[in-house]
């Protein structure tokens, strides 16, 4: 006997697309990117959906909460007072490595401080904002905790490149780094795309 036929649309993206009545505009493109930071945001649930594994669960728990329309999507308080993108930065009265772990390890998703690409871009703003135009001290805060730090690493460094480029930094640190030609082919090429 014969299998059924698969359930599947025969027309593809690129066709739907040519079939829509309207044009794409500058507010969909806006709408697209603001929506995307809505799924991350609600996908995540602080924590709580990202790891779920039961759909079901989930649906219970949005049920419980009255619907999709009444989930707020609003930034917590960030504890750098900066989540307006306005300063001046707060820090706590002891801020050593002991207290930076576990600060580290509160924004980490999976508890081990920025092995994700949620807590490693907080951890490395974190020791930008904290190191000022000190190399030594950025080092400390990015590349030396008890978490993932190299990750926390490259971000941090690659943003203090673009901000104070090799100023500040020991020769030793990067004269012999692994893959430099790489490195500056691939920023050089960076920057003549950038300029176009």
């Amino acid at each position: 006997d014969s299998l059924p036929a698969p359930l599947f649309v025969k027309t593809g993206f690129w066709e739907r697309r040519a079939t829509m009545d309207r044009s794409v505009t500058e507010e969909h493109y806006i709408a697209a990117m603001v929506l995307s930071g809505v799924g991350d945001a609600v996908g995540y649930k602080r924590g709580e959906w990202e790891f779920n594994k039961s759909g079901p669960s989930i649906h219970k728990e949005l049920q419980k909460l009255g619907g999709l329309k009444n989930i707020k999507v609003q930034l917590p308080e960030w504890p750098r007072g900066i989540s307006n993108g306005e300063g001046p930065v707060i820090w706590p009265s002891t801020y050593g490595p002991a207290e930076r772990d576990k600060v580290y390890h509160s924004f980490s998703l999976s508890g081990w401080a920025g092995a994700c690409g949620h807590d490693a871009p907080m951890i490395a703003l974190d020791a930008l904002l904290g190191a000022g135009s000190d190399w030594e001290e950025l080092m400390s805060r990015a590349a030396f905790h008890g978490g993932d730090s190299d990750s926390t690493a490259v971000i941090a460094c690659c943003c203090w490149g673009v901000l104070h480029g090799f100023q500040g930094v020991p020769k030793g640190n990067y004269c012999n780094v692994e893959y430099r030609h790489r490195l500056e082919l691939c920023a050089k090429q960076l920057y003549t795309l950038s300029q176009q």
